[in-house]
């Protein structure tokens, strides 16, 4: 514990949406109850993000993460830190260039929570090369590099990351609230007179996560066998999958009801959990999968899906993009589950444990 009339430690993070607005704040909240004063800087504040009366956030309501520079500068002048973290590149390159302005003495820590070759590949061709040269140069001046899997670190090195800067963290995302948070009631026909197997997913309805490969994948399983297919999330696809599920006819057979604060009791009475993402970093919702031991179908995409399921030991891997591999290994888990995860499988991704590696990384303890 520090004991000083300053903040402990600053997060910055673009979004508090989403698993990275879920991991921030498990991982706050476990750093809080270590008698830590945590405070966190957002671009925006929405109604999906992750909040806790405990926590203090601060909103600097500006969406454009380059804007957020000079503001961010000043915040770490007047409030002085012992730790700085912020967390995915765009957000990762202004802070360490507003810790170096600010000529902050803070402990500079940067955390990449997605498979960064994958994301950049998403900008525009210009954008993109100058991402991956102030990654080169700027990724060198912070104390440490945290990422989330293996796979991602590997990335890390090939982008001109020091190795010795790097340690891989995996996320907190198994909680003492989380099996908790099942008990609470669905009220959606589906559950109350449950008369077929239920595939769940879920996430932004956005092109990484690529449910249109999932929603294609539930009309060649329907082809054989009576199914449901529920998503849980909101997005700019939003409008494109639904035009999809009415071209497949399947109007009555797949529900997106939009954003769920708490989805966990909707793993509890679910069949089969399906993480269809072309690409991720370490899916938080794969892992909340296993601790409630729901049987999982996944795209095998850069990262994480491989580390956490153990090569395909603890759910069935598919390649990217191939819905006719996914309806085949959704049938496959609904006739033979694979054996449910024990405490060890899960040990990694308890906030105890990612805690206690996060304490060290920051404060050195």
């Amino acid at each position: 514990m520090l004991n000083n009339s300053y903040p402990d430690l600053i997060i910055y993070t673009p979004t508090l949406e989403g698993g990275v607005g879920r991991i921030i704040f498990n991982l706050s909240k476990g750093l809080i109850e270590k008698k830590y004063k945590i405070e966190i800087l957002v671009n925006q504040m929405t109604p999906e993000s992750f909040v806790d009366p405990g926590i203090s956030i601060l909103n600097l309501n500006q969406p454009r993460t380059y804007k957020n520079f000079f503001p961010i500068a000043r915040y770490l002048k007047i409030k002085r830190p012992k730790s700085f973290m912020s967390v995915i590149y765009h957000g990762n390159l202004v802070s360490l260039a507003a810790h170096a302005i600010s000529k902050s003495k803070s402990r500079m820590v940067v955390c990449e929570h997605i498979a960064l070759e994958q994301a950049l590949g998403n900008e525009k061709f210009f954008m993109r090369h100058v991402l991956k040269l102030l990654i080169r140069i700027f990724y060198r001046f912070a104390g440490s590099v945290v990422t989330v899997s293996k796979t991602a670190a590997d990335e890390l090195k090939s982008h001109g990351v020091p190795k010795n800067k790097i340690e891989v963290i995996y996320n907190p995302v198994i909680t003492n609230d989380l099996l908790a948070g099942s008990d609470e009631k669905i009220d959606l026909p589906w559950f109350n007179s449950q008369t077929a197997p239920i595939i769940l997913s879920i996430g932004r309805l956005t092109v990484q996560k690529d449910f249109e490969t999932l929603i294609r994948a539930a009309a060649e399983v329907k082809k054989q066998r009576e199914v449901k297919l529920l998503i849980l999330g909101d997005g700019p696809e939003k409008e494109n999958l639904n035009q999809l599920i009415r071209q497949l006819g399947l109007e009555s057979d797949v529900l997106m009801p939009g954003f769920v604060k708490n989805p966990y009791s909707y793993f509890k009475y679910s069949s089969v959990f399906v993480l269809s993402s072309r690409w991720e970093g370490l899916p938080t919702v794969l892992i909340e999968a296993l601790a409630f031991g729901v049987p999982i179908v996944s795209t095998d995409c850069p990262a994480g899906p491989k580390e956490i399921l153990q090569e395909g030991k603890l759910g069935r891997l598919v390649e990217v993009g191939d819905a006719k591999a996914m309806s085949n290994a959704i049938i496959e888990t609904l006739d033979n589950p694979l054996p449910k995860p024990n405490a060890n499988d899960l040990e990694n991704f308890t906030s105890d444990t990612a805690v206690s590696k996060y304490e060290k990384v920051l404060f050195g303890i």
